[in-house]
């Protein structure tokens, strides 16, 4: 038996929680799940990947449900040559060709869905999320936040809906903290786009190195970095680029702690507990997801809004608790050790297989 994964892009090496979550549990206990995903250039054999003929201008889910309809039998002789039982669907708009194909249907929701600003997006996902009673075996929220859901839907599939949290690998690992007085590193790991505030994100950089000078270093890791202004690029946010797991393991050990200040979108990002797992805390924007998750996490300070003196306020707090060791990397990572790669990746891949 094995778990077929429906998802837009390759996930190899590509940033963002989605992604991460899709790749480790391709490769969980031996290698138990299939991809079917846009064309690359570098793709092995257990994935499939299908050539995206409509216009790059629309939408990549769009494109992706549209080849999946034109290779219908394709993907069927794929899934049967790999005795595919189960499948899981990334995204609500799935359901719009999930009903192709025979097995266990799960779908995943990895956040809360398009913002309301967002009309089209947002109108779109809803929509989608009502046609899972008809086609949905079980949602598995990855988080504590349900708010991707419409309540309706939540009312009718409530005996259906399974939680679970990100983990993190081997490589994350608490070890002492860098020397403060050489200067606090902070960093930002991951998308800046809309939904991650990147323009807070600057703001907040902005303050800090005005108010503290050279007292503090941040740094971004990710595949984003020419969102960065030039203003800000080098002299006040140096970019380590896309980073694979090892070399993040690295990079946040040779810093203090991370900031996210997303103002929505956000599940249980797999960024937040690789960091507690490698001894580094977080300052947090007052998402309730996040807030259920970490509320008694060691390491985790919470703004009380989104304005960029509460985000300088609670960077200078977490300096302190540091700096006077109020709080410890070993300590910080004992909060996480439930949450393994070993013990959780292997248990989320048997609840996809299980009937």
């Amino acid at each position: 038996m094995n778990v077929a994964f429906f998802h837009q892009n390759s996930v190899a090496g590509v940033q963002g929680g989605i992604e991460r979550y899709l790749a480790t549990l391709m490769t969980s206990d031996g290698g138990k799940g299939v991809l079917v995903c846009a064309k690359t250039n570098e793709q092995g054999k257990h994935t499939l990947g299908l050539p995206l003929t409509l216009s790059s201008r629309l939408p990549q889910w769009l494109r992706f449900t549209y080849a999946v309809w034109t290779n219908v039998f394709s993907i069927r002789s794929f899934l049967k040559a790999n005795d595919v039982t189960s499948i899981e669907f990334s995204r609500p708009e799935y359901a719009l060709f999930s009903f192709l194909f025979k097995g266990k249907k799960t779908f995943t929701f990895h956040g809360t869905g398009p913002a309301t600003e967002e009309q089209i997006k947002h109108l779109i996902h809803h929509a989608c999320c009502f046609l899972m009673p008809f086609v949905a075996d079980e949602l598995l929220v990855i988080g504590k936040d349900t708010s991707g859901l419409p309540k309706s839907v939540r009312a009718l599939m409530k005996n259906k809906i399974r939680f679970l949290d990100a983990w993190y690998d081997s490589y994350f690992s608490p070890v002492p903290f860098p020397d403060i007085n050489d200067g606090l590193n902070v960093f930002y790991a991951g998308r800046l786009d809309k939904m991650k505030n990147p323009d807070l994100l600057f703001s907040i950089v902005t303050e800090a190195k005005n108010k503290l000078k050279d007292k503090i270093n941040f740094f971004y890791f990710g595949s984003d970095g020419e969102k960065i202004p030039a203003a800000l690029r080098e002299t006040h946010i140096k970019n380590g680029g896309l980073l694979s797991a090892e070399q993040l393991a690295k990079a946040i050990r040779s810093c203090h702690f991370g900031i996210l200040c997303s103002a929505y979108g956000e599940g249980s990002p797999f960024i937040v507990v690789e960091t507690l797992a490698c001894g580094r805390g977080y300052i947090l924007p007052p998402l309730p997801g996040l807030k259920e998750t970490y509320k008694t996490q060691a390491g985790i300070l919470f703004t009380s809004d989104y304005e960029v003196e509460t985000f300088v306020r609670q960077i200078e707090e977490l300096a302190r608790l540091i700096s006077s060791k109020e709080i410890l990397p070993d300590q910080i990572a004992q909060g996480v050790e439930d949450r393994s790669k070993s013990r959780a990746a292997n248990n989320a891949l048997s609840q996809l297989l299980a009937p």
